[in-house]
């Protein structure tokens, strides 16, 4: 057996299937119980996909247990605050955190040694800071929407970053963006909900506009108010670059745009 599907139930792990072998074992799902402890996970050494989301998980298994061959780990929706046993996770490529900040922001330090990490979902955690992501010089997927961020300059350290979700966040300022030293590589796709603050700065949007039309972007923009865009102009180059890029608009600006073309 090298699939095995057990999602849906209800305290599936329990002591005595700390004595089950299953060699060829390579993926569990058990997504959806209420699983508190996974300490009997470590019969399972040969799993290189591993899906705990919708548990009650409140900490991770501890340093001794083998987490070498992990490949992919679904980790959304508990309640875990601190995952620095992940630092022994190394082979890691995929890993979702999302949901798990529920009272209190998550302390993400152990994060800074998955150095293969190609996707990473910190969705809904409250972070105020993302320090530990600037290490992660693999990543190409990175959603950092509705958390409590103000700074993303260590973006600027990733290089190889393709798509990037910093919706419903505090960010003013997109220099790390606007300004990255490979942004001719970087970002193809972008998604931001813009604060009151960051919509003052127009000329923030020309910068995205001009890094829409270089780079051939998808850019969507979310949850606008119609008093917000009164400047014909910026809506009218966001239209027009969708001539070589996707451009989604939703919510009040769709009338807007409407009257625009008009």
């Amino acid at each position: 057996m090298q699939d095995l599907n057990l999602s849906g139930n209800m305290h599936i792990l329990k002591p005595s299937y700390s004595s089950i072998i299953l060699p060829n074992l390579r993926k569990i799902n058990l997504r959806w119980n209420i699983i508190g402890d996974i300490s009997v996970i470590q019969s399972f050494c040969s799993v290189i996909e591993l899906n705990l989301s919708c548990n009650n998980l409140k900490q991770l298994l501890q340093p001794r247990y083998d987490l070498n061959n992990l490949i992919h780990l679904d980790l959304n929706g508990n309640g875990l605050q601190d995952i620095s046993t992940l630092r022994y996770a190394i082979s890691l490529q995929y890993l979702d955190l999302s949901g798990n900040g529920k009272t209190t922001p998550m302390n993400i330090d152990g994060l800074q040694n998955l150095t293969k990490l190609i996707t990473l979902n910190l969705n809904r955690n409250k972070l105020k800071q993302i320090l530990a992501v600037f290490k992660l010089r693999s990543l190409q997927e990175l959603n950092l929407s509705e958390n409590e961020l103000t700074d993303i300059s260590p973006l600027k350290q990733l290089t190889n970053l393709l798509s990037l979700n910093i919706q419903g966040n505090k960010i003013t300022d997109l220099s790390a963006i606007e300004n990255h030293p490979n942004k001719d590589k970087y970002l193809t796709s972008l998604q931001l909900k813009p604060s009151p603050k960051l919509l003052k700065f127009s000329a923030k949007m020309k910068n995205i506009h001009q890094i829409l039309e270089q780079q051939h972007h998808s850019f969507i923009l979310k949850g606008f108010k119609q008093s917000v865009v009164k400047q014909k102009e910026h809506v009218q180059q966001l239209v027009s670059s969708s001539i070589n890029n996707q451009v989604w608009f939703t919510g009040k600006i769709i009338i807007l745009l409407k009257n625009f073309e008009q």
